[in-house]
């Protein structure tokens, strides 16, 4: 599971550096989704989510991550009309958690959100070939690659910072008034005891590998009509078809990368 390093790990190709620029520094974006898609959920409330707006510039700007607005809108808004309780996988630091933590904020309502996440040490990354190799639980093949730049420019400096990711993740809540809304829960989520979530939104999803390995281990935290969103899947077809594989889902739709899926009776 690469889940609170993915953002740096994967290959970018899908986000241009002219493209992230455009939305990082935009006061004005258009965030349109397609409402009629959402119309084929089960519950006549996914049409409010997709007419929901939700854009922070100033918080795109302070939290690094590769996550669109339109992307971190569709969070805000599920985290906001769906039932509890809401469980995040993958947060590190927190510009997809600050959004559900706002949604949840905004609700006005007593529910229960979670955020799981590994805590990633220097020890953990050493050179490979082709860069600078991420390896988790000690194992022998790396869990992803980076480049040497990227790893010493956008790494290094979170995981040797106070607290690493975990404690920046606080830190961009605690900036934000949103750290009471949240409960930060430090290790691999398949160590803890399910809980059976209204909504999820899993950031460990974004390539084959991890599909085999973490969605089987989602099913425990799901419920038949759970509304289930995966980063990095909604542009491809291939993984879509494998993560239904894996767990029984009725109606998705995509938001740019992210899939927002319903979990079938």
């Amino acid at each position: 599971m690469k889940a609170l390093a993915k953002q740096l790990l994967r290959p970018m190709a899908r986000y241009t550096p002219a493209f992230v620029r455009d939305w990082r520094h935009k006061r004005q974006m258009d965030l349109n989704v397609d409402g009629v898609a959402f119309n084929g959920f089960s519950r006549p409330i996914m049409a409010k989510i997709a007419s929901t707006r939700f854009y922070r510039y100033s918080e795109h700007l302070q939290i690094p991550g590769w996550m669109t607005p339109k992307e971190r809108q569709a969070l805000y808004a599920l985290a906001r009309y769906l039932p509890g309780p809401i469980t995040e996988i993958g947060s590190w630091i927190g510009l997809s958690t600050t959004a559900i933590a706002r949604g949840v904020k905004d609700s006005k309502q007593p529910k229960q959100f979670r955020t799981y996440d590994l805590k990633l040490t220097e020890h953990q990354f050493r050179p490979v070939e082709g860069g600078i190799g991420m390896f988790i639980n000690d194992g022998d093949a790396p869990s992803g690659i980076c480049t040497e730049e990227s790893y010493l420019r956008e790494i290094k400096p979170v995981i040797t910072a106070p607290g690493g990711s975990n404690g920046m993740l606080k830190r961009h809540l605690s900036m934000l008034g949103l750290l009471e809304n949240v409960h930060i829960l430090v290790g691999d989520f398949r160590s803890f005891s399910p809980v059976a979530s209204g909504f999820l939104f899993c950031d460990a999803l974004h390539d084959e590998r991890e599909i085999l390995a973490n969605a089987p281990a989602l099913k425990p935290w799901l419920l038949p009509g759970s509304i289930l969103a995966c980063h990095d899947v909604g542009n491809s077809k291939q993984l879509i078809d494998l993560l239904r594989e894996q767990i029984p889902l009725g109606h998705g739709v995509a938001v740019d990368s992210l899939y927002v899926v319903e979990v079938a009776p």
